[in-house]
């Protein structure tokens, strides 16, 4: 009886934790919802964009720059997609593991109840309880007695709770994992709806560089225009940052030179005739450029936003990407120089970090531009219609300086966008958040 009541007082002390298991990241699945509900917005608004142009009636470039922009999107919401069901595929393995990890548990918890209850039978505890206080020698082992009986039977009500409990852990686990290859079956029915609609944006992508591509040497002239036209405001853009970056180290080096001055010798004093050499020490990048510490601290902050900067437009997305690429619909490459962003008429264009108007210009083909000075870093904005802002002037993020301009001839709203370290241009498009 002794060995018998050890036995159960082990028991006892062994905790069941069925249901601690690692926790799933919901942060990742949460985040890949959000970019999924994101990239249906997107494509929404080019498909809104792209009925304004059919309406006109015309097959132009800028359709086929809309239609490639809504099949990149396309692509991105599908590799989005096959991104989740591997999630889910995992979330789906965990859950399988975690039932069959319980039911084995369960199986043992059953195993050792039904071994308590056949012992219990076979020295019918219940209906000798009194006997066995009856039968003690003495009052101490009596009480002893009454102790164990009293342990026995909480254990034996432990078990029990121990097993419905688990029981209602594993039903719970089971509806969870039901949930999840729903959500999983949803996934590859939107995987088919999305695949079926990217194959015929390509076809309608087909068709109409089939009509481009007629008069190809039209489309040639067009394309040739445009790079001109970049290159003509490449070089506006670089004279006035050169100009400024010339400025701001002749202002530093005056500063430096103030400042050497008051380092002076006093007068008459002896100096020895013995000429020591001060190594002059490496100016840093900033001090090369000319920046104050404000200007070199708001460059730092630029720099720390890369890939979260807010869109210069509220609502818009890229027709046009950076550098120099093959046109989908003639033998002739096009050159850019920043992103060109297809917006809704009338738009608002916004400043995309803090800093100050450096410049104001006009081209009859670019119409009117702003460059905006963060510390190293520039940002140009071209194509608006009207301007807000004056030169000189402090800007805050997100701040409106204007509205874009809406070309009369094919109603399509576009704005350039650029940015530059120094004299280097960089792709805009990767500094943008949502990419």
């Amino acid at each position: 009886m002794r060995l018998l009541l050890f036995s159960l007082l082990l028991i006892c002390l062994i905790p069941y934790n069925i249901s601690a298991r690692p926790p799933s990241s919901s942060t990742d699945k949460k985040k890949l919802q959000n970019k999924f509900n994101e990239l249906l917005n997107d494509i929404k608004q080019i498909e809104n964009s792209l009925k304004e142009t059919s309406s006109k009636k015309s097959q132009s470039i800028d359709q086929l720059q809309s239609i490639n922009a809504k099949i990149d999107k396309r692509e991105k919401l599908i590799k989005n997609i096959n991104e989740q069901a591997v999630m889910l595929d995992g979330e789906i393995l965990l859950k399988n593991n975690n039932i069959s990890v319980m039911s084995k548990e369960i199986s043992l918890l059953k195993h050792d109840f039904s071994k308590t209850l056949v012992y219990a039978y076979k020295n019918r505890f219940e209906s000798t309880n009194w006997l066995l206080l009856l039968t003690a020698s003495s009052f101490s082992d009596a009480y002893n007695r009454y102790l164990y009986l009293k342990r026995y039977s909480e254990y034996r009500e432990r078990q029990v709770d121990n097993m419905m409990h688990s029981i209602a852990d594993l039903n719970v686990k089971v509806k969870e994992l039901n949930v999840v290859k729903q959500e999983k079956t949803d996934m590859l029915l939107k995987e088919k709806e999305q695949q079926g609609k990217l194959v015929q944006e390509k076809i309608l992508k087909d068709q109409l560089i089939a009509k481009l591509s007629k008069d190809e040497s039209k489309l040639k002239a067009q394309v040739q225009k445009k790079n001109q036209e970049a290159r003509d405001l490449n070089n506006q853009i670089q004279k006035i940052i050169e100009k400024e970056i010339a400025e701001a180290k002749k202002r530093a080096d005056i500063e430096a030179k103030k400042k050497a001055n008051v380092k002076t010798t006093p007068p008459n004093k002896t100096t020895s005739t013995t000429t020591t050499t001060t190594p002059v020490p490496k100016k840093t990048a900033e001090e090369t450029l000319g920046l104050t510490p404000a200007e070199a601290s708001l460059s730092r902050d630029f720099a720390s936003n890369y890939g979260r900067l807010p869109w210069p437009v509220e609502k818009g997305f890229i027709v046009s990407k950076f550098g120099k690429h093959l046109h989908p619909s003639a033998n002739v490459y096009v050159e850019n120089n920043g992103v060109d962003i297809k917006t809704s008429s009338g738009a608002s264009v916004r400043a995309l970090f803090e800093g100050s108007v450096l410049s104001i210009f006009y081209m009859p083909f670019n119409q009117n531009s702003i460059i905006l000075k963060h510390g190293e870093y520039f940002s140009v904005y071209s194509n608006m219609k009207t301007v807000s802002v004056k030169v000189s002037a402090k800007i805050t993020t997100k701040q409106p300086m204007g509205n874009a301009y809406t070309n009369a001839d094919d109603g399509n709203t576009m704005v350039h966008l650029e940015i530059w370290k120094g004299k280097v241009k960089l792709d805009p498009q990767t500094w943008l958040a949502g990419n």
